[in-house]
C-alpha cells in the first residue's frame, strides 16, 4: 500500500464529514456509518494485485475487475477471478483517483502531488 494511504484516508475522512455531515445531523446518516464509507472508497481505488492505488489506465476484464496499469502488463487474465482482460477502461473509478492528492510519504519531503504523479516522484524523489 503507498505511504500515502494514512494522508489519503485522512483527506477521504475531512472529505466525507463535509459532504455527509448535513445527512449526519438529520439523521440520515449514522455516524459510525462515515468511517466504514471512507474506507470503502479507499478499497475501491486500490489495486486488487498491488494493493496500491491504482494509476489510470485501468484497464478491466470481463467481469468489471480492473488492474492498475503498472500490473496491468504483467497478467494474463484478471488477478481476482481469471477472466480476460478487454479494451474497456474504468473510467469512473480513473475519475476519482484524478481527484486526489497525496504527500510524497518520504520523510522530510514537503510534496503534494496528484495520486498519478506519486510513484514517479517516488522514483526520483531527493528524501529517499
Amino acid at each position: 500500500m503507498l505511504e500515502c494511504c494514512n494522508d489519503l484516508f485522512k483527506y477521504l475522512f475531512v472529505y466525507s464529514y463535509f459532504v455527509n455531515s448535513r445527512l449526519t445531523a438529520a439523521g440520515v446518516l449514522d455516524p459510525t456509518l462515515q468511517k466504514e464509507m471512507v474506507l470503502k472508497m479507499v478499497e475501491s481505488v486500490e489495486c486488487p494485485i498491488c494493493l496500491e492505488i491504482a494509476i489510470p489506465p485501468l484497464i478491466q476484464c470481463s467481469k468489471g475487475h480492473f488492474a492498475c496499469s503498472v500490473c496491468r502488463p504483467k497478467l494474463d487474465k484478471c488477478g481476482l477471478c481469471r477472466s480476460k482482460f478487454t479494451k474497456a477502461r474504468n473510467f469512473a473509478i480513473e475519475n476519482i483517483v484524478a481527484t486526489m492528492v497525496a504527500k510524497c510519504g518520504y520523510s522530510g519531503c514537503p510534496q503534494v502531488l496528484k495520486i498519478s504523479q506519486v510513484r514517479e516522484h517516488k522514483e526520483k524523489c531527493g528524501y529517499r
